[in-house]
């Protein structure tokens, strides 16, 4: 019960306490990182189906906008703007890296949050009513796995920080576990299409990771973040597409 409190207490808002705190406990939170995701995803689709009938569509997705950013605290949305800014750096890659602690958002970073903001409510508006609750539901579990995935796949990282914590303990069982909820759900709801979608975002994760390792020669929370809200956009235009 304490890696499951343990994950929606780092990815969410949520005021909840463990009762004996251990360190391998944060990376074997990991596995249930994708059901903190569905709880999310559940949430937004709890919003579509209590507003939409009242509300037009672009106001509630401006909601569901909202709702996701303040329950998670805008954690990944800082980590996007700070390796936004850090990519704008062209100098070393421990230049970059310096460039990310500054606690000051950077122009990279804000023009980078305007336009993840901006994807986020147009592909949430304009996604086929047909199949936006499903959509709902499982972008943000899609999202809060391939963090796992980068996790899981880090071979460098900083000394300190979260990401530090959660990748020493890191272990190839804890990433299989994960995996068996985003797979079942994307199965349930979608057949083979969604074990192939769920696959081709798996694929899409790694180049991510390996552009990110190659800019910055190190992976660090951020990075994580970075992955958790770029993936929450591929994921809601892969279901535009249909």
């Amino acid at each position: 019960m304490d890696k499951i409190i343990i994950a929606f207490q780092f990815l969410t808002i949520l005021p909840l306490k463990v009762k004996s705190f251990r360190q391998e406990l944060l990376a074997e939170s990991t596995i249930y990182f994708p059901l903190v995701g569905l709880t999310l995803g559940i949430g937004l689709a709890g919003l579509e189906y209590c507003l939409s009938p009242f509300l037009p569509i672009d106001i509630t997705a401006i909601i569901q906008v909202a709702f996701l950013a303040l329950v998670t605290r805008g954690l990944h949305i800082d980590g996007f703007a700070d390796t936004f800014d850090g990519l704008g750096c062209v100098k070393s890659p421990k230049e970059k890296l310096k460039v990310m602690k500054d606690s000051r958002i950077g122009a990279m970073g804000a023009i980078s949050v305007i336009f993840l903001i901006l994807l986020k409510y147009n592909s949430i508006a304009f996604i086929d009513q047909s199949l936006k609750i499903y959509a709902l539901i499982v972008f943000p579990m899609a999202s809060r796995w391939t963090m796992v995935l980068a996790i899981f796949f880090s071979s460098q990282m900083k000394h300190s920080g979260l990401g530090s914590k959660f990748q020493k303990e890191m272990k190839e069982k804890y990433f299989m576990l994960s995996t068996i909820l985003p797979c079942l759900i994307s199965i349930y709801l979608f057949d083979i299409i969604g074990l192939t979608a769920l696959i081709g975002i798996a694929i899409i994760t790694t180049i991510f990771y390996q552009l990110l390792l190659k800019s910055f020669g190190k992976i660090t929370g951020d990075h994580f973040g970075f992955i958790n809200e770029a993936i929450e956009v591929v994921t809601l235009m892969i279901f535009l597409m249909f």
